[in-house]
């Protein structure tokens, strides 16, 4: 598996001199453009084919805390359909394995903006990693009924990524804002449907399940854009 170590930051860290949840999945999503980068299919590469990879969802398990020091992260392509590719992490520190994720990548034209198939220069650019050894089946979750309204907010422009879209990982951060704050999370599942752009208001809704959250946001149409399972 491709890996890089990270140094921790002040603004990674929170009150209990462990790694917020935000900083984690910076992390993930980081060392995935690094690999790409190191395998020769960086986004300007992927330009010259007319395409974009576009983040559908993640699931990641917390095994431990990753506390105020250095860490090395792992990750490799475990498979590519079509489509979409799926991605493989674990994040390491002192010896000890203490998060394992998998990311759902998929193609998008960029000139039509719709699905298409993955260029063959990406399949071919990297080796496969097997699931057998910390790999986690990404789950095809679908959105809760009888949620309840629990805010909203307006995405500004500090919010925006270089897709011209709400951030994936601010995404999650504002999801976090909405659990109780002794929540301890030991597996998140996401999965983004719909594009959220600058100056929308963005309707927060959720339930309490039985062994952890489900939480979700909502466009002026009242369309599920985002939703989460938290694990607890």
């Amino acid at each position: 598996m491709f890996e890089k170590k990270y140094e921790s930051r002040f603004s990674d860290i929170d009150k209990n001199r462990c790694f917020k949840t935000g900083a984690v999945m910076n992390l993930l999503q980081d060392i995935s453009f690094a690999h790409a980068t190191y395998a020769g299919i960086d986004e300007e590469r992927l330009c010259e084919y007319g395409t974009a990879l576009l983040l559908s969802g993640w699931r990641v398990k917390f095994l431990n805390k990753l506390l105020d020091a250095e860490v090395v992260v792992k990750t490799g392509i475990m498979n590519v359909g079509r489509c979409e590719a799926a991605r493989k992490y674990e994040i390491h520190q002192d010896g000890e394995c203490k998060v394992i994720a998998t990311g759902i990548w998929f193609a998008v034209n960029t000139s039509i903006r719709k699905v298409s198939r993955i260029p063959e220069a990406y399949v071919s650019a990297f080796e496969s990693v097997s699931e057998e050894d910390n790999g986690i089946p990404f789950d095809r979750i679908l959105p809760e009924k009888d949620t309840v309204h629990l805010g909203e907010f307006s995405v500004e422009a500090r919010d925006i990524d270089a897709n011209n879209h709400f951030n994936n990982v601010k995404s999650i951060e504002k999801f976090l804002e909405y659990l109780p704050e002794d929540c301890e999370l030991n597996e998140l599942c996401v999965k983004y449907r719909k594009e959220v752009k600058v100056g929308e208001t963005v309707s927060v809704r959720g339930k309490q399940l039985e062994k952890g959250f489900y939480l979700e946001f909502r466009n002026a149409d009242d369309a599920v854009c985002t939703f989460a399972y938290v694990k607890k």
